[in-house]
């Protein structure tokens, strides 16, 4: 009988480390071992609560403390750290309910997870997420993951290198790229004829660059009458204002009829059918970029920065297009070559596509983390 798996996750949402957590369920439940999911009790059910319930795992909440910016405000740090101690009981708790369990941590945003201490040989810390900003929390969240676990699982060579660089841990790091699901149907590269649609899909953080869509949407909009735009994402809780601010500066841009805010966005997979190029503009590194590979193997073109693990997953020129970091005029000039060249935008997303699906393949993903998960058994 396999040994069994705890998971103890970040958050409740639809977003690429929510799919990526349900993907491993998905994958400890093939294998035929017994689940149990720990989610924070610091939000309401959301999306991945729904999807694990439709597989017939209840998960439970419990007082995780997720390292999140309200919580690091000055008014807010007190209350935090208790919260970290209870955290930290809850999560042992957890452990010792499920003696022989391999314990999962899904996040490295949850810093209470280092108080399973000498439980740590089986537990697999999976690295989905890099903080650069402030120095010091992103040292912080890089160093324990690799000194509180036995295998640490690192989605790319960036992120792999960036929790190496610490020199502290002890954890064995492997890296598992995320890999997704041959499609249900044959989807081709080449969209309905009509208007070029552009999409930016994320959640609206600075760090995102969301912003950054919408300043260059003005630039192609003035050259290309019949470009629509979309953007599909929300702010994190108690940052609402941003999307009243994108609103705002949508209407001064005078694009409040070729822009669309959809607000979040569930359908990721339904959304990518029906746009032609994906733009994401991160000003920060991305530790990988679930939804420009989701994108890629939607058969859209991809726009991304190069920095962070984008390189290691869109060739410039081949498979996509690479912009500096934070330049939204560079990021205007690679839009308008794909709306401008339509046979330049269906070279790259039908090599994406290739690519996406040759080496970033569930089959891929599910060994790696199965074989990490081996390595991690009682």
């Amino acid at each position: 009988m396999p040994a069994p798996v705890l998971f103890l996750h970040s958050s409740d949402e639809a977003f690429g480390s929510d799919r990526v957590m349900l993907a491993l369920v998905d994958l400890a439940l093939s294998q035929g071992r017994r689940v149990r999911v720990l989610l924070p009790d610091d939000s309401p059910p959301g999306w991945l609560t729904g999807q694990l319930q439709a597989r017939g795992v209840q998960p439970r909440r419990a007082v995780l403390a997720p390292v999140r910016r309200r919580y690091l405000r000055p008014r807010a740090l007190l209350p935090f750290a208790w919260s970290l101690l209870r955290a930290g009981a809850a999560i042992r708790a957890g452990a010792g309910q499920c003696p022989n369990a391999i314990i999962h941590v899904g996040s490295s945003s949850l810093v209470a997870a280092a108080a399973l201490g000498r439980q740590r040989r089986r537990v697999v810390w999976h690295v989905q997420e890099l903080q650069v900003s402030p120095r010091p929390l992103a040292w912080l969240l890089r160093v324990i993951p690799v000194v509180s676990a036995g295998h640490v699982v690192a989605i790319s060579d960036y992120t792999a290198g960036e929790l190496e660089r610490s020199r502290l841990g002890r954890a064995r790091v492997h890296r598992v790229y995320n890999g997704l699901p041959p499609p249900a149907a044959t989807v081709t590269a080449a969209r309905a004829p009509g208007a070029v649609r552009c999409a930016y899909v994320g959640r609206l953080q600075w760090r995102k660059g969301y912003d950054l869509f919408v300043e260059a949407a003005a630039t192609v909009a003035a050259r290309f009458s019949d470009t629509a735009f979309l953007v599909a994402g929300a702010p994190p809780p108690g940052e609402e204002w941003r999307a009243e601010a994108l609103a705002r500066r949508v209407a001064e841009l005078g694009l409040s009829h070729r822009v669309e805010m959809l607000g979040m966005c569930h359908d990721v997979p339904a959304l990518l059918q029906a746009v032609d190029i994906v733009v994401l503009p991160s000003r920060w590194p991305e530790s990988f970029g679930l939804v420009m590979l989701e994108a890629m193997r939607a058969g859209c073109a991809v726009i991304a920065t190069d920095h962070g693990a984008a390189p290691e997953i869109v060739r410039t020129g081949v498979s996509g297009l690479l912009v500096p970091p934070g330049d939204a005029e560079a990021l205007a000039g690679a839009m308008a070559e794909l709306v401008a060249r339509p046979d330049t935008r269906q070279r790259l997303a039908r090599e994406g596509q290739r690519r996406a699906g040759e080496a970033f393949s569930e089959d891929a993903f599910r060994s790696g983390v199965a074989a990490v998960w081996e390595l991690a058994s009682p």
